[in-house]
């Protein structure tokens, strides 16, 4: 019988070294935009960063997969880490030293994007070796524990820290990669299946990946109605700071609405069992979107920061349970050797709106106000939802 998750020793090693990376970077993801809008009281500026955050999930995934397919999966998680680190930590020292230019926090984040968009690869390529693939769904869910607890706790800190000093969240972010990285060297779980080493073929072994995810109809289409929801949700976060913002609420204020939308997650990651085993998964992966719609317009009646907290905690709720079943699917049908390349093919797809979300996100904001922006996102949104009842492959979860 597999060992409960509870008692696999190097899942918890795994699941807790990245929650504290995680915390970090949710206290990063907060400061990002305070530091800009600080520095620059730019809206426009802010949606670059977060452009520059997401854009190499678009540049870097599909060359990615090979990597992760190819090479040790343990180093590569470290490497990623230590150059997060590194990264991260030059912020505080530009501030030390008195000079911040903004193409630097533009770099930085697209680092940190490059990283996080790697080590996620690669540790969900890993996990059906860590554990039983009959566990993978609750592992995941387990993971969605994690990051939501993370996002309760890191936004509402990152902007204590930010009120107390500019550069605090940013070196709590770097220490964070780095006990990541002393996690690791703990695992006794080879990560990754033995393999005859073959000549890289980059582009023939990208075009084999992308074949196995479009043989995967249901994880095909739940990835592309994924990406054209990822239009907005990229630049809701801005939107959300600078709608909180221009209406008078401190650092803390705003850390403790991404706070409450971590709550929504959180609650929904311990709910996703109970979820999965009781609601249809053409209910759960459709009803999702159209749940998400009515809440973004829901976002463009009220400036509070607590009340846009707590709407924004109930479109998160579904998705722990969303991503148990279509990430479960995606994970347990593809073969180790084929894992990274599957998984960064779909998640090139789902990812592939972000970064022109996050500048859109910026740029209509300041342009139209973000009242209008709001309604526009819940327009856009209807539209996804609508679409996926066209998707036969999601209305029957034909996998």
């Amino acid at each position: 019988m597999a060992v409960p998750l509870r008692r696999n020793r190097d899942f918890i090693l795994l699941w807790t070294g990245e929650l504290v990376s995680t915390l970090g970077s949710q206290m990063s993801l907060v400061a990002f935009p305070l530091l800009v809008l600080a520095l620059t009281g730019s809206p426009a500026k802010a949606g670059v960063v977060g452009f520059a955050k997401t854009v190499p999930a678009l540049l870097f995934y599909l060359p990615a997969g090979v990597l992760v397919d190819r090479h040790d999966r343990r180093k590569l998680m470290v490497a990623s880490n230590a150059l997060g680190a590194i990264a991260l930590g030059s912020i505080p020292v530009a501030l030390t030293l008195g000079h911040l230019p903004f193409a630097q926090i533009v770099v930085v984040a697209f680092v940190q994007g490059t990283v996080s968009s790697i080590f996620t690869l690669t540790e969900q390529g890993a996990l059906p070796l860590v554990v039983e693939p009959s566990q993978v769904p609750d592992a995941l869910a387990s993971n969605e524990a994690r990051r939501t607890s993370a996002s309760l706790v890191g936004p509402p800190l990152g902007g204590l820290l930010f009120g107390i000093d500019r550069l605090l969240p940013f070196i709590a972010d770097a220490v964070s990669y780095l006990a990541s990285a002393v996690s690791l060297l703990f695992l006794r779980t080879t990560l990754q299946e033995p393999r005859a080493p073959t000549p890289l073929r980059l582009f023939a072994d990208i075009a084999e990946g992308v074949r196995a995810l479009w043989a995967l109809t249901f994880v095909r289409a739940s990835a592309l109605a994924v990406a054209a929801a990822n239009l907005i949700w990229s630049g809701l976060n801005i939107v959300l700071v600078v709608r909180a913002r221009e209406h008078g609420a401190s650092a803390a204020a705003v850390g403790v609405l991404f706070a409450l939308m971590g709550v929504g997650g959180l609650l929904g990651s311990l709910a996703a069992p109970a979820i999965v085993r009781r609601v249809s998964v053409p209910v759960l992966v459709i009803g999702a979107f159209w749940v998400e719609a009515a809440l973004v317009a829901s976002f463009a009646l009220t400036y509070d920061p607590y009340v846009l907290g707590v709407l924004a905690a109930v479109a998160m709720f579904p998705a722990p349970a969303w991503n148990a079943v279509v990430v479960g699917a995606r994970l347990t049908l593809t073969p180790d050797r084929l894992r990274g390349r599957v998984n960064s093919g779909a998640r090139l797809l789902s990812g592939s709106m972000l970064p022109l979300g996050a500048l859109a996100g910026g740029l209509l904001a300041g342009a139209m106000g973000t009242t209008t922006t709001l309604l526009v996102f819940a327009a856009w949104q209807a539209l996804v939802a609508a679409a996926t009842l066209s998707a036969r492959s999601l209305r029957h979860a034909v996998v």
